[in-house]
């Protein structure tokens, strides 16, 4: 779970499956908002209270009409929210963004995460 008053983003690219998302997974629990890109490319945002089940769901013709007939989709994007009225909230907001800020969105993360991850090699050495 995410303490309160934390927001993390973690973006997510690249063929992925279960294994190689199980230890991002474990980042997220709870409640939040994701970014899924569909198989012709567009991007849907929505919110969940488990990310795993809500993209196999969507992958499974179970989610969203809008994906059901994009598969597959892959997670590209989760931000844990404090609660449902804040998760609710932060969808509406991404929803209501262009595609080019939803990429940015999405892209910021992807080089937060690969300085980060830089970082701690530089550190190991």
């Amino acid at each position: 779970m995410v303490p309160a008053g934390t927001q993390r983003q973690v973006a997510l690219s690249g063929v992925q499956s279960k294994v190689a998302l199980a230890g991002v997974l474990a980042d997220m629990e709870g409640i939040g908002v994701y970014i899924v890109e569909c198989a012709d490319g567009s991007l849907y945002p929505g919110w969940t209270n488990d990310v795993e089940g809500r993209v196999k769901a969507h992958n499974e013709g179970r989610g969203a009409k809008y994906t059901r007939s994009r598969r597959p989709v892959r997670l590209v994007y989760w931000q844990p929210c404090e609660s449902k009225s804040a998760a609710l909230k932060r969808e509406r907001e991404i929803k209501m963004m262009s595609r080019a800020e939803k990429l940015s969105l999405v892209k910021s993360e992807e080089r937060r995460k690969k300085e980060a991850k830089e970082a701690e090699e530089k550190e190991a050495k």
